[in-house]
């Protein structure tokens, strides 16, 4: 029932990638040779109750075994030096978090396969395009694949290889717990930690709903807001 936890309107760079991610699966499929399927559901893990995840696709090899193929895409100009090169391949660390989680959700269904993460990186005004022209969910043909490849898209494309890290998906399933528990199951606000103005907004409106005035606030309000809350949390609670 808190209002926290109720999904976002989806705004335009997320349409974006949720458009793009059909035409990356299909292309890293074409320049790959692999077998890649949408699993059509959510998952859950009966030792995890509190997590559910959807897979963005799943590859199958030769023998039916199964491994998680998770899709990004993003700015160039802003994510281009986050994952390195080819001989030295890096992962950003927020995606680290999210890869771990699923394979510890997906367990039974990937067992110690690493999973794979494939990033799209575009200009930045073709991404705003993607999410106002393309059509959700567009559907993309074997030839309009091709088309994109021979045009150079695939160069846009990284391919990275995460191998399942127990403790530290260890770490996570108890930090998730401790969150669920803590503040989901009773609706208690969790501390702000300034690092996503969007979501910190919202926090402020729900703790000022009586007011009449719709917090509406900088970047760098947000956080110097979120400081003095922070602050003043903790010296409430000596």
């Amino acid at each position: 029932d808190n209002p926290l936890y109720k999904e976002e309107k989806t705004d335009t760079f997320m349409k974006a990638g949720h458009s793009l991610e059909d035409m990356v699966a299909k292309m890293y499929a074409k320049l790959s040779s692999k077998d890649i399927r949408v699993l059509p559901r959510m998952i859950i893990n009966e030792d995890y109750p509190y997590i559910a995840v959807n897979f963005d696709r799943v590859i199958v090899d030769k023998n039916n075994n199964l491994s998680l193929l998770e899709i990004k895409t993003t700015t160039a100009e802003a994510e281009w030096n986050l994952w390195g090169s080819e001989s030295k391949p890096i992962i950003p660390t927020n995606y680290m978090s999210q890869l771990s989680t699923y394979q510890l959700v997906g367990e039974h269904l990937f067992g110690d396969r690493e999973a794979t993460i494939v990033t799209f990186l575009v200009e930045p005004m073709m991404r705003v395009l993607a999410a106002e022209c393309f059509p959700l969910d567009k559907s993309y043909s074997d030839e309009e694949i091709a088309g994109l490849i021979k045009n150079g898209f695939g160069k846009n494309l990284r391919v990275r290889k995460y191998p399942r890290d127990t403790v530290y998906e260890d770490i996570i399933a108890e930090e998730i717990e401790d969150f669920y528990k803590n503040y989901v199951e009773v609706a208690n606000i969790p501390p702000l930690a300034g690092n996503n103005p969007s979501t910190d907004r919202r926090v402020l409106n729900c703790t000022t709903s009586e007011s009449s005035t719709k917090i509406e606030l900088s970047n760098s309000d947000v956080l110097q807001a979120v400081e003095d809350i922070n602050t003043i949390n903790a010296e409430v609670s000596k």
